[in-house]
């Protein structure tokens, strides 16, 4: 029992007990800026793509806009034969700004793209 004792304390296993108070009031001194007190992001404006190369617009839950190109509309439209690629674009938009809760990350506006256009090209 000693040993196992030693052990923990010795590799850091042992935490203090901190009642849910205290956490409270050091979560609260140490958070300086909330969420909701935050500037929205700029990044979106600064777009390092080509207005010409940009085919659609998809917002995201950050506040920021995911920039679908034309290159990746022209690979999908070969992936996806039977679909129409940019209407198809146009409803996922319609569908994201219906509801902000449907917003997605960057990583997962893409997995919703591919998701999207598979379930279309399934039902063609």
């Amino acid at each position: 029992m000693i040993a196992s004792r030693h052990f923990r304390i010795k590799w850091g296993l042992f935490q203090p007990l901190v009642d849910q108070n205290q956490k409270n009031k050091i979560q609260d001194a140490t958070c300086l800026e909330r969420k909701e007190d935050r500037a929205p992001s700029t990044q979106h404006l600064l777009s390092p793509i080509a207005p010409e190369r940009i085919a659609a617009v998809l917002p995201l839950a950050d506040g920021s806009v995911y920039e679908v190109t034309r290159e990746q509309v022209r690979v999908w439209e070969q992936t996806f034969p039977d679909v129409d690629v940019m209407q198809q674009l146009r409803s996922m938009k319609a569908w994201l700004d219906a509801d902000p809760r449907r917003g997605r990350s960057r990583s997962g506006i893409q997995a919703l793209i591919y998701h999207w256009l598979t379930d279309k090209q399934d039902q063609s």
